[in-house]
This record gives structure tokens, sequence and C-alpha cells, in this order.
């Protein structure tokens, strides 16, 4: 028959055995995990969307183009965490500026200037 302190024992590297095999299959999932990028700030549908080879506007659009109060003339990507500002109503740069995987892309709420305008193409 076992002591109380062996039970103790036993239950302890048990429990300790099973946490690590979550930790091992966290971080299998974390490995596994898809590419994706953030776009957040004044869109539609912010949030995560599974990476794709496509333009920084595409991924705008993806996330439900932006609202109303949203401006596309100081568009803020963070990338390998450096941030960088594109004016997304010129076409070259609505074009041609290609979105990476884990990039975070904010569009800003538009100033008093730029309310009630329309994105215009440049």
């Amino acid at each position: 028959m076992k002591t109380p302190t062996q039970i103790v024992l036993t239950a302890l590297l048990l429990l300790t055995t099973l946490c690590h095999s979550a930790e091992a299959k966290d971080v299998e999932r974390v490995k596994d995990k898809a590419k994706v990028v953030s776009v957040g700030g004044q869109v539609t549908r912010p949030g995560v969307i599974e990476y794709k080879k496509t333009t920084i506007y595409s991924m705008i659009l993806a996330a439900g183009g932006s609202t109303q109060f949203g401006t596309l003339k100081r568009v803020k990507v963070i990338r390998d965490g450096k941030q960088f500002q594109l004016d997304l109503t010129k076409e070259k740069v609505k074009n041609e500026e290609f979105v990476r995987p884990d990039d975070v892309i904010e569009v800003p709420e538009s100033n008093m200037f730029e309310r009630n305008q329309p994105n215009k193409k440049s």
C-alpha cells in the first residue's frame, strides 16, 4: 500500500507529464498555424485574414473595405517590427504594394479635411 506522500508525488508526476504533453501540442499547433494578416482600424470587418499573395488594398477589401470614417490616404503597415505609411488612393501604390505574412494593416480615421470625400484616384 502507498503512503500519502507517495500518492501525492505520483499525482504530481502525472500532472507534470500531462502539462508537458499539452504544451508540446500547443507548440505543434503554433508551428502548423496558417500564415495570417491582421487588418484593423476603420474597416468594416476588422480581424485576422488568412494570408494569400495579393495587394494590401485587396486585403483591406477582404476585410470589408474602409468605413465611411476611414481614409486610404494614410494606411499604416507594420512589417517585421517596422512601421510605414501608404497612400492607397494612388493607383500605382494600390496595385503594386503586396502584403506579406504577419503584416498588420491599419486603416486610420480620416481627419476633418478628408471627411465626406470619397477616396479619389490620384
